[in-house]
């Protein structure tokens, strides 16, 4: 049996082994990275290269401890309108009846009615109604010094379009307008409002006409939702699709105008409904929404307005620079599908020898299935570097996502091209896209999300780094980010040089802490023995 000292002996030898070489495991290297994390992040908000002065915001950085994930992101995934683009909308086109109409630039003169409806021909009983229609569906207020406050830039485009034709907003209230047409005053009444969703898509009121005692239904929203909803012949549609293309590919944010008239038996009828549903304690929402799609069929419709939204500074360049550091780009939008690919073409995510490959105009899941499967084996044979794919959301709506074989097929397109445009995207499934590359990657890819909306919010959560910009549709997305600029140029600088910069910063600081515990260590286990 031992002793009571040499088990005492060995007992503190123990020790003091433990003591002199506890440093061989770098405890403190946490601390340390998280230090120099904290340092790089004050460097990233102190950088004048990120300040933007029209703002007068500077980067902001709300997780430092992804500051080292900058420099080791693979894919960007990026919104269009607002973060693309300036989100600074004006109605520069219009189609009555099939004919294409430029916006007219306001000289300061008034004209007359007659003078202003002379020019449209036989379109003149449209155009009246088409102006109607855009100067009483919106919810934009006009304020005392008599700039208008709207919700979003789309709504401020249409309302400021119509101002050089003599229809503007006067007064707004929560229950009626008062609005001038063509010189003339006249006062609606606001009866119910069906707002615009990103499952909706359009938006619409119910308005009475206190003069003659009328009342008109009113709508705005996109092609694809609002035709069905419209008494349209096939030659009606076909030429509404004609202009609707030829819109699309100059690059034009397409909505189309209609309207509808009732009696006042139909209107007090529907209101009643509207009213029984929002007073409704369950499924309120759905009822509401049950409500506002009821009254909105059956519309005619007035026209096709065509809004310009010009790129932000330097976005070709910055796409460029991020194809040639091997970063796949990934456009996700809410647009028409030519107006997604003229924007693609004119800030360099497709080039003049881009093969486009197509998973669109999808109608069933068998169907999605086999398209998918053919543009896979597309991809694997030819191995083309440029190739760019062109999705949309109802198509992408039948993915199954619990089908591995689809999911891995999806992900070696994406990862097999220069960059991808999807087009017609609700926010849930940009999201999705944004998972699907997060969680399936082999080896693990850092995805970055890009947005400035509300609409973006949940894909810039899902992405590795969130990144949102200060746009023009509140700060939601700045808010909700991790990082956070004032214009998508200065996310060239933010990855390649602060991305770049950290990530070598931080593998020094690594290297050099576990080089020091060895020096150390085996420096005493060296002389110890």
């Amino acid at each position: 049996m031992w002793s009571l000292s040499v088990i005492l002996f060995l007992l503190s030898r123990r020790f003091v082994f433990f003591l002199l070489y506890n440093n061989f495991i770098p405890i403190s290297l946490y601390v340390t990275i998280e230090l120099v994390n904290v340092g790089q992040a004050f460097l990233i908000a102190s950088d004048e290269n990120l300040y933007r002065k029209e703002l007068d915001v500077a980067c902001s950085v709300r997780a430092s401890n992804l500051v080292q994930e900058l420099g080791m992101v693979s894919n960007v995934f990026s919104d269009k309108t607002g973060t693309l683009t300036r989100n600074e909308m004006k109605l520069v086109k219009f189609v009555l009846n099939g004919v294409m109409y430029d916006i007219e630039e306001g000289n300061g003169k008034k004209q007359s009615a007659n003078a202003i409806l002379s020019k449209f021909g036989t379109n003149a009983k449209s155009f009246s109604e088409f102006c109607r229609c855009l100067i009483t569906c919106h919810t934009v207020v006009r304020e005392k010094s008599g700039q208008y406050r709207a919700e979003s830039p789309d709504e401020l485009a249409l309302v400021e379009g119509v101002g050089n034709y003599g229809c503007n907003l006067m007064e707004r209230g929560s229950k009626e307008m008062i609005v001038e047409q063509f010189g003339e005053k006249r006062m609606y009444e606001v009866l119910a409002v069906n707002p615009f969703n990103a499952d909706r898509k359009r938006m619409s009121v119910l308005i009475k006409d206190t003069v003659d005692n009328k009342f008109f239904v009113m709508c705005k929203g996109a092609d694809n939702i609002m035709m069905p909803l419209c008494k349209l012949s096939n030659e009606e549609k076909a030429s509404i699709n004609k202009s609707l293309l030829e819109l699309a590919n100059l690059g034009l944010r397409t909505l189309i105008i209609a309207s509808k008239q009732l009696s006042a038996e139909e209107a007090n009828r529907w209101l009643a409904k509207f009213k029984a549903a929002t007073v409704s304690t369950v499924n309120r929402d759905e009822n509401i929404a049950a409500a506002g799609a009821e009254l909105e069929l059956g519309m005619q419709c007035v026209g096709i307005t065509a809004i310009e939204d010009r790129l932000q500074d330097e976005v070709p360049e910055v796409i460029a620079d991020l194809a040639k550091a091997g970063i796949i780009l990934w456009m996700l939008t809410g647009d028409k599908l030519e107006t997604a690919i003229s924007i693609g073409r004119s800030c360099n995510l497709i080039l003049t020898d881009t093969t486009l490959v197509y998973l669109t105009k999808i109608t069933d899941k068998a169907e999605y299935a086999a398209r998918l499967r053919e543009v896979y084996q597309q991809i694997e044979t030819n191995r083309e570097p440029n190739t760019a794919l062109v999705m949309d959301g109802p198509s992408f709506a039948y993915f199954d996502d619990t089908d591995p074989e689809q999911r891995s097929m999806l992900l070696r397109v994406g990862q097999g091209c220069r960059s991808v445009i999807a087009c017609r995207l609700t926010p849930t499934q940009k999201r999705e896209l944004v998972m699907l590359v997060k969680k399936d990657t082999v080896p693990s890819a850092t995805t970055l999300a890009i947005g400035d909306g509300a609409n973006d919010v949940s894909m810039i959560l899902e992405g590795n780094v969130g990144v949102g910009i200060f746009g023009k549709e509140g700060r939601q997305a700045a808010n909700n980010a991790d990082f956070a600029i004032g214009e998508f140029k200065f996310l060239r600088r933010l990855l390649l040089v602060h991305g770049r910069w950290n990530y070598v910063r931080q593998s020094k600081v690594f290297l050099y802490s576990m080089h020091k515990n060895m020096v150390l260590t085996l420096t005493l286990f060296w002389f110890r023995y």
